[in-house]
């Protein structure tokens, strides 16, 4: 995903990503312009930079929400 694709690929999900589509985000060889991704556990915050110094952040959605 180019930088654009990927702030209105989470913004459109209300910052709020789960199972395949966080897979899909923090994924280096399909976003090889990450160039670090760290999850804070505590929160179940993901947060990305990447090389044109663009910083994402997003929230890990619970699994017993990903069905709703």
């Amino acid at each position: 995903m180019y930088p654009e694709e990927m702030s209105a690929f989470i913004k459109s999900h209300k910052n709020q990503l789960k199972g395949r589509d966080i897979e899909a985000v923090i994924d280096i060889r399909k976003n090889p312009q990450l160039t670090r991704v760290k999850f804070d556990n505590a929160k179940s915050i993901y947060e990305m930079w990447d090389k044109y110094g663009n910083y994402y952040t997003f929230k890990a959605k619970p699994i017993d929400e990903m069905e709703r």
